[in-house]
């Protein structure tokens, strides 16, 4: 099964929203109404159903069949970690900022129940940490610390159950990123306001340690590279940043997000030096 995280980004902006102390936002709404079920197919709410409507490019449909579900099983963990997996893509995909905030919002309320109901599967805990780390970014600096920590600690716990997992390789080296991109004087202030794990133990190294290993263990997910490679431009190393891009748009696109994720890649490429 592939395990690309659509993705999350944002812990430097979490951090600066902590040091400005802004307030929370109000509460998320409901989002759209189920759609009616086809008759053609013996269990149209299945999860080979719902897994090829998602990978066919429809997951807002994906979703909706699993809203359906967890109404009727609110403890369905296959259906909980799929939601979270179809909202975050459906965030990620959504032009529409208010509309964006709810999707990750739902997708970190389905990733944490997900994670809750089956603690030791590592699949679920990484589509958990990738939802909640997209939900950080909608809420106040109180909840988004939270929320980083969180995602901290349940990557690592991913790679206790697998070492090599490459989403949660991903997920590290990009929060490692994040959290190096700050200025030293925001690290110290973010420290001295929040004590996280992040900003005491975030190293370049250990971001592009993490890296390396995501694209290692699953060289055909495009985010991988995408993340690899703007560590390596962070680090003014551009010639290895643009292979690594180059190779990432000649990969076929997997995800409904994979196409946006291309079009940042060939944004970024023209702006390298």
């Amino acid at each position: 099964m592939n395990t690309a995280l659509p993705g999350w980004t944002g812990p430097a902006v979490v951090l600066a929203l902590a040091l400005l102390l802004v307030p929370e936002p109000t509460a998320a709404q409901g989002v759209r109404t189920p759609p009616v079920l086809e008759r053609t197919t013996a269990d149209p709410l299945a999860n080979d159903v719902v897994d090829e409507l998602f990978f066919g490019g429809r997951p807002s449909e994906a979703f909706q069949r699993l809203e359906l579900r967890i109404e009727r099983d609110s403890a369905d963990v296959e259906a909980r970690w799929r939601a979270a997996r179809a909202a975050l893509n459906l965030g990620i995909l959504e032009d529409r900022e208010e509309a964006e905030e709810q999707w990750f919002v739902v997708a970190g309320d389905h990733g944490e129940a997900a994670a809750s109901l089956r603690p030791d599967d590592s699949e679920v805990l990484y589509w958990a940490a990738a939802s909640l780390g997209r939900e950080a970014l909608q809420h106040g600096p109180r909840t988004s610390t939270r929320l980083v920590q969180q995602v901290w600690d349940l990557t690592h716990r991913v790679l206790e159950l697998d070492p090599d997992h490459p989403g949660a390789h991903n997920i590290l080296g990009k929060l490692n990123q994040e959290v190096m991109s700050l200025s030293g004087f925001e690290r110290f202030l973010g420290r001295l306001l929040f004590s996280i794990d992040p900003l005491k133990e975030a190293t370049w190294e250990a971001a592009l340690d993490h890296h390396a290993r995501a694209v290692e263990a699953d060289p055909s997910t495009i985010l991988f590279r995408r993340d690899y490679g703007e560590t390596l431009a962070a680090l003014d190393r551009h010639d290895e940043a643009r292979a690594m891009w180059q190779a990432a748009l000649a990969l076929p696109s997997v995800y409904p997000v994979d196409d946006r994720f291309k079009d940042d890649i060939r944004r970024m490429l023209a702006e390298l030096p």
